[in-house]
C-alpha cells in the first residue's frame, strides 16, 4: 500500500511537472503554490527518512521556482527572500536527513542549492549595503558546502568593510570602527570553512590586512578630529592657555602619526603640521 507521504508527493508532482511553458507567470505561481502545499503534506506524513528527505527536496525545488516567479512578478522583496530562505533551508535538511542516499542524489542537491544561492546573490545586489549585510547573515547558515560557505563569508566581510568606509567618509567614526571590528568575525568563519589552500588563505589574509589598515586610518581620523576640537577650545577660546591640555593634544597628534605611518601619508603630514603649529604658531597665539 502506498503511504500518504508518497501519495501527496505524487499529487505535488502532477502540479509541478505539468506546467506548460506558455503559461502566464501568475498561473505558474498558482500551480507552484499548489505543488508546494502538497509537498508540505508529504513532509508531515513522512514515515521514514527516505520519504522525509524526498519531500524536503521537492519543497526546496518548488520554493526556489516560486522565488524566481515572484521576482518576475515584482513581488515584495520580503516575500521573495522568504521563499529563497525556505528553499535553502529545505535543501539543507534534505541533505542531512538523506545523507545515506546515493552520491548522485547528494550531488544533485548540492548543485541545485548552489545555483539557488548564486541567483540569490544576484538578487541581493539591488539591496543597499546595510540590508545586504543582514540578508547575508540570514542566508549563510543554510548554505551547503564548506567552500561555498567560506566564499559567502568573505563576501559578507567585504560588504561590512565597504559600509565601514562609507561611514568613515560621512565622518561617523564610531559606526565605522564598530563595523570594522565586526568584519573580523566572518573572516574567521571563512578561514574555518575553507579547504586549506594557499590562494584561499592569502585572500582571507589580504582582507584581514585591509581591515586592519582601515581601522588604523579610522582611529587616526577620529583622534585628529578630537585633537583639533580640543586645540581650538584650548588655544583660541580660553584666555589662559592650559598646558596640561596642550600636552594631551600633542599626544593625540602623535597617536595619529603612529597610526598612519606607512599607511596614510597625508594624515601623517597633517598631524605633524598640527604639532608644528602648536610649537610655532603662525598667527601670534
Amino acid at each position: 500500500m502506498t503511504s500518504l507521504s508518497v501519495q501527496w508527493r505524487r499529487m505535488g508532482n502532477e502540479h509541478f511537472k505539468n506546467i506548460p511553458k506558455e503559461l502566464s507567470p501568475i498561473l505558474v505561481k498558482e500551480r507552484l503554490i499548489k505543488a508546494n502545499n502538497c509537498y508540505y503534506k508529504a513532509d508531515s506524513y513522512a514515515g521514514n527518512p527516505e520519504e522525509k528527505a524526498s519531500a524536503k527536496k521537492n519543497l526546496a525545488v518548488t520554493a526556489g521556482r516560486i522565488a524566481e516567479i515572484f521576482r518576475r512578478l515584482k513581488e515584495k522583496n520580503s516575500q521573495i527572500k522568504f521563499y529563497y530562505k525556505e528553499c535553502l533551508s529545505q535543501f539543507k535538511e534534505a541533505m542531512t536527513i538523506g545523507s545515506d542516499n546515493t552520491e548522485d542524489w547528494l550531488i544533485d542537491i548540492e548543485t541545485k542549492s548552489l545555483n539557488v544561492w548564486l541567483n540569490l546573490q544576484e538578487f541581493l545586489l539591488d539591496e543597499n549595503m546595510e540590508d545586504r549585510i543582514k540578508s547575508y547573515e540570514t542566508f549563510i547558515p543554510f548554505i551547503i558546502g564548506s567552500e561555498i560557505k567560506s566564499s559567502a563569508y568573505k563576501d559578507l566581510a567585504r560588504c561590512i568593510f565597504h559600509l565601514a568606509i562609507s561611514k568613515l567618509v560621512d565622518k561617523d567614526y564610531k559606526a565605522s570602527l564598530s563595523l570594522l571590528k565586526g568584519a573580523y568575525s566572518p573572516l574567521t568563519e571563512a578561514s574555518t570553512n575553507t579547504i586549506r589552500s594557499k590562494i584561499a588563505e592569502e585572500e582571507i589574509e589580504n582582507l584581514r590586512e585591509d581591515i586592519f589598515v582601515q581601522t588604523c586610518i579610522a582611529e587616526s581620523m577620529q583622534a585628529l578630529n578630537i585633537a583639533d576640537a580640543m586645540l581650538d577650545s584650548t588655544i583660541y577660546n580660553e584666555e589662559d592657555v592650559n598646558f596640561d591640555k596642550i600636552w594631551v593634544i600633542i599626544d593625540d597628534y602623535r597617536n595619529v602619526i603612529n597610526l598612519t605611518r606607512g599607511r596614510d601619508i597625508e594624515m601623517e603630514a597633517i598631524a605633524n603640521s598640527r604639532i608644528g603649529n602648536i610649537y610655532y604658531p603662525k598667527d601670534g597665539h
